[in-house]
């Protein structure tokens, strides 16, 4: 959603699209075709950044006249797919899984500021209220790390370990595998 709340802009991966939606009934004002893969979107005040997974880039988007423009486009590494911005929309976050780097980029110009490493391809980014924290799940293993954006340090964090009964005799527990989905 834009800042104002007037517009949502949603990606249409399969159509290699995005629309434009009226944020008081969701009808469409426009449809732009943008490139392979769209993937995510993330509000910049009343602009949006999209990721285009499957041209390794990163498109900004502007709203005039009720249509979508493109007013910048950036490379990034191999499948961008998680976006998140910070809310005073001065840094945008990447999550480019198959290079395993997370990006940090400025909001206005999309100038790569600074990467982290996180292996198992990072797909999922959440940025806590503060803008001190990152937190980054992957595709891979269902690992969660957490950057410490102030020091630009990475954690592990554990997670619990998910058993349940089998259908058997004994009923006996049996351990399932970690698995991270959604943003």
């Amino acid at each position: 959603a834009s800042a104002d709340r007037q517009f949502l802009v949603s990606t249409n991966a399969l159509e290699n699209s995005v629309s434009l939606l009226r944020g008081s009934d969701l009808s469409r004002l426009d449809r732009l075709q943008i490139g392979a893969t769209p993937e995510r979107v993330a509000p910049l005040g009343n602009e949006f950044v999209v990721s285009l997974r499957g041209e390794r880039a990163l498109t900004k988007l502007a709203i005039v006249n009720n249509k979508l423009t493109v007013i910048d486009r950036i490379d990034t590494g191999a499948e961008p797919i998680g976006l998140v911005a910070s809310e005073d929309a001065s840094k945008v976050y990447v999550a480019v899984s198959q290079s395993g780097l997370v990006e940090e980029r400025r909001g206005d110009t999309l100038e790569l500021l600074r990467s982290f490493k996180i292996d198992h391809e990072p797909r999922w980014l959440a940025l806590h209220p503060t803008g001190q924290t990152l937190y980054v799940a992957t595709a891979m293993g269902g690992h969660l790390i957490i950057v410490d954006l102030v020091s630009g340090t990475t954690e592990a964090q554990d997670l619990p370990n998910i058993s349940v009964p089998v259908e058997t005799e004994d009923f006996r527990p049996v351990d399932r595998s970690r698995r991270i989905t959604g943003d």
